[in-house]
C-alpha cells in the first residue's frame, strides 16, 4: 500500500507507475492522478495552440526567427541557458521571490545569481549604464 499525495488516499503498489529513480521505485502519485495531470496538460497545450500559433502562424514564425538569429549570434548565451534550463535548478531572488539565472560567467554556465524579473532588468539596465556588456 502506498499514500498519494496529489488525491490523498492510500492504494494498492499496482496503482503506481514504476520509478526506478525513487526509493521505493514506485512514481510519488497514483496512475489516476497522472492521466488527470496529463489530460490538463494536454488541454494547455492544445489552447495554447490554437489561441497563440494558430491564431497568427506569421506572427509565431517570426517569433521563432528572431530567437534562432539570437541562438547564432550567442551560442555561448544560448549554451549556458540551455544548461541552466536542462539541469532544472531554481531559485529565489534576495527579495524572496522566484528568480532567473544571471549568469556573470557564460563560460560557467551552472554558476549564476538568482534574481527576480524586476531585479534582474535593473541589473541589466546598471550594466548597460556603466557601459560593461
Amino acid at each position: 500500500m502506498k499514500h498519494c499525495p496529489k488525491c490523498g488516499q492510500t492504494k494498492p503498489r499496482e496503482a503506481f507507475y514504476n520509478c526506478k529513480s525513487r526509493k521505493d521505485g514506485l512514481y510519488f502519485y497514483c496512475r489516476d492522478c497522472c492521466r488527470i495531470i496529463r489530460q490538463k496538460e494536454s488541454a494547455y497545450h492544445t489552447e495554447y495552440y490554437h489561441r497563440v500559433i494558430k491564431a497568427d502562424p506569421v506572427k509565431y514564425r517570426a517569433y521563432l526567427d528572431r530567437v534562432a538569429k539570437w541562438q547564432d549570434r550567442n551560442p555561448e548565451k544560448a549554451k549556458a541557458h540551455y544548461k541552466v534550463k536542462d539541469s532544472k535548478l531554481k531559485g529565489l531572488c534576495f527579495c524572496g521571490k522566484p528568480g532567473q539565472a544571471h549568469h556573470e560567467d557564460y563560460k560557467k554556465p551552472l554558476e549564476v545569481t538568482w534574481l527576480c524579473p524586476r531585479h534582474h532588468k535593473l541589473l541589466h539596465l546598471n550594466i548597460l549604464k556603466a557601459g560593461v556588456t
